[in-house]
């Protein structure tokens, strides 16, 4: 005999009003004279019933916490409905009264019949009940046992004898690697059943997917593979039933289903559509295969178009690729075929030509000029090359990685004048590279060269003050080029206060001329020197020299043209302000504040004047441009403002009382 336990799956309890009490352990009688339903899987419990062989004894056993008097009945819910009002349930006319701990009962049979059913538990399953309910009314005597849940949850023990599965069969054939079509008979050798139970068998069929028989009393049965799936990893299946269950299935080891057809063409994706490829290099040939089945074995032909006679190679292989080596192929037009074999060894009808040019890499030029480590002494140079069959060129002048200057040109020409001045003291790279009408680019050819250009004659300066402009006069000699020597194309001045760093004051000076510096600070030592450039773009410096100029006025002139300014020499008042940006801030627990600057200060300056009406006309012009002013005068102030206002009082005739604030601002010098 054998058993099987179904555990409980849920517990319900109710007062005797009908309120609803709640899940948990079973509780019974009492004051408040609870009922208890106990779910089970009255399905799973019904199959045990009516599949054991023999009459099966049922029995209910519950752990028993506090004894009491426990009634016994059957409910018809499948769910615990967790609600007022007691669901429906009938007395089996028995009631027990367990001792503490495991409690054991007979539930085979009832001691009456209930509505609708016979007086067994079998036959209360089949009208619709589910489960035991455990009860006692009200003012009877309490008793508490565990429900569904915990390590002495409620069960239903069924003893009976249950049918056993047959053992498997063996599939005999296919028995695996072939590759098959058309009709076959599938095989296997018979199964046995514990009971010595009659059996029949049931085939299936794998091709993708599952395809199942109808079971049968022969261990064989013939299917035409040409219905299914071509595909590589078929199976066979079989199975036994005894009437009742099924036992495990047995596979055969994969097989091929291959219907007698070949495969379809496949199809070139490269070298297609008449491109060119170097016959000097290996190449990859590409195709597509088309068919479901996997490639075995690729035959290629090839031959130059209108030859009567083909050129073969072959590989066994899946990839649908292949390297060929260079110089296979001859110059010229190349037409070329690809077919397949697929697994089953069919093969496919031969795709249509695609067609390719091949052809040779152009010769590398000789470079003729200028030669490798060349010094270059002319910003303006030009290259020259020998080549073989030249259509266009390419050169390119390096700078380390840089392109510096490049040109490609379709050309016979083997010479050319770089475009871009080269720059003295620097190293390039030189290259070229030609192709032939219908050829390859050929390799580089490439050469170092730098450059070292003569510089022009060294110029003098001379200095010269201009008190009453408030100037500085610096006047650039340049000497009569030798004959080595370039001609001089400019010059640019440069000046710094001493400790200072040089910024450049004038740019492209003619030469043998003067610059009139209407910038420098009052009474301030300046040093200048003078940058000359000859026509070779060499470049060579003065001597520096120093100079001054003595202000006794405040000067204002628009800084972009230093020219348009105004002396102001009856000066009433002066003085400024400096804001550094400052915020100050109180924090809890500190006595004194704390201070935070920003990055900016702030200057400003306000200076009251007495002008004549023409200087007054000729400041409001210079202010309404609203432009940068400088600001100069006899302490060596010099900063760069802006007037944001101007105040005006009207005093004797033609006189007038300004006052003007200025703010500093930033401004670049240099030009």
């Amino acid at each position: 005999m054998a058993y099987k336990k179904f555990y409980g799956q849920w517990t319900g309890v109710w007062r005797a009003n009908g309120s609803y009490y709640g899940g948990g352990n079973i509780l019974v009688g009492g004051g408040d004279g609870f009922d208890s339903l106990i779910g089970f899987n009255s399905v799973a419990i019904k199959e045990a019933i009516d599949s054991s062989k023999v009459e099966p004894v049922i029995r209910l056993h519950f752990y028993v916490r506090n004894p009491g008097t426990f009634d016994f009945g059957m409910h018809k819910s499948t769910s615990n409905r967790a609600a007022d009002g007691i669901p429906f349930y009938v007395w089996t006319g028995r009631s027990v009264n367990p001792s503490t701990g495991w409690a054991s009962y007979d539930i085979t049979k009832f001691n009456r019949s209930i509505s609708g059913s016979d007086n067994t538990f079998a036959g209360a399953l089949n009208n619709g009940y589910h489960g035991p309910v455990l009860y006692g009314g009200t003012g009877g005597a309490y008793g508490e046992a565990d429900g569904s849940g915990g390590s002495n949850q409620i069960y239903i023990a069924i003893e009976g004898t249950w049918n056993e599965s047959p053992s498997k069969p063996n599939v005999t054939y296919p028995t695996g690697s072939e590759t098959l079509n058309g009709n076959i008979t599938m095989r296997a050798t018979g199964a046995s059943d514990p009971e010595g139970d009659s059996l029949t068998y049931q085939f299936a069929l794998y091709d993708g997917s599952w395809n199942y028989f109808q079971r049968q009393s022969s261990l064989s049965r013939a299917v035409n593979l040409d219905d299914y799936n071509e595909t590589s990893v078929a199976k066979i299946a079989c199975r036994a039933y005894d009437g009742q269950s099924y036992g495990g299935w047995d596979y055969s080891s994969v097989f091929t289903i291959k219907r007698n057809t070949k495969p379809l063409t496949p199809t070139p994706l490269e070298p297609v559509g008449g491109v060119k490829v170097d016959r000097s290099k290996s190449k990859f040939f590409n195709w597509r295969n088309n068919d479901d089945s996997e490639q075995s074995l690729w035959y290629i032909r090839w031959r130059l178009k209108g030859a009567d006679e083909w050129n073969y190679l072959s590989e066994e292989t899946t990839e649908t690729r292949t390297y060929i080596l260079g110089s296979t192929f001859p110059a010229g037009e190349i037409e070329w075929q690809v077919r397949m074999f697929d697994q089953a060894g069919l093969r496919s009808e031969y795709s249509p030509s695609a067609i390719f040019y091949a052809t040779d890499q152009t010769d590398a030029p000789e470079i003729l000029e200028p030669t490798n480590t060349d010094i270059i002494s002319d910003p303006v140079a030009t290259i020259r090359w020998s080549s073989v069959n030249q259509n266009e060129y390419q050169v390119e002048v390096l700078e380390g990685s840089d392109v510096y200057w490049s040109v490609a040109r379709v050309s016979g020409n083997k010479g050319v004048t770089i475009g871009e001045p080269l720059e003295n003291d620097a190293s390039y790279t030189i290259r070229v590279r030609v192709r032939s009408k219908g050829g390859f680019w050929s390799e580089w050819a490439s050469i170092s060269v730098a450059t070292s250009f003569t510089p022009p004659a060294q110029p003098e300066l001379e200095i010269e003050e201009k008190r009453g402009q408030a100037a500085i006069y610096v006047y650039i000699d340049n000497p009569a080029p030798t004959t080595d020597q370039p001609a001089v194309i400019g010059n640019d001045l440069y000046r710094r206060r001493k400790g200072e760093a040089w910024i450049r004051v004038a740019e492209g000076v003619p030469p043998n001329t003067g610059f009139m510096d209407y910038t420098p600070a009052g009474n301030t030592v300046y040093e200048y020197y003078a940058e000359t450039k000859g026509a070779n773009a060499a470049v060579i410096q003065s001597v520096p020299v120093i100079g001054s100029v003595e202000i006794n006025d405040i000067i204002l002139s628009i800084a972009t043209i230093a020219t348009e300014s105004i002396h102001l020499s009856k000066i009433l008042s002066k003085g400024f302000k400096m804001d550094f940006n400052a915020n100050t801030m109180n924090f809890s627990g500190r006595t004194y504040p704390v201070t935070e600057f920003g990055e900016t200060i702030e200057e400003e300056s306000a200076t009251e004047y007495r002008l004549t009406h023409q200087e007054y006309e000729y400041l409001i012009r210079i202010l309404k441009q609203r432009e940068t002013l400088l600001f100069r005068d006899k302490r060596g102030r010099k900063k760069f403002v802006t007037a944001p206002s101007v105040s005006v009082v009207d005093e004797h005739i033609n006189h007038y009382k300004i006052t003007l604030p200025l703010n500093d601002v930033d401004y670049k010098e240099e030009v």
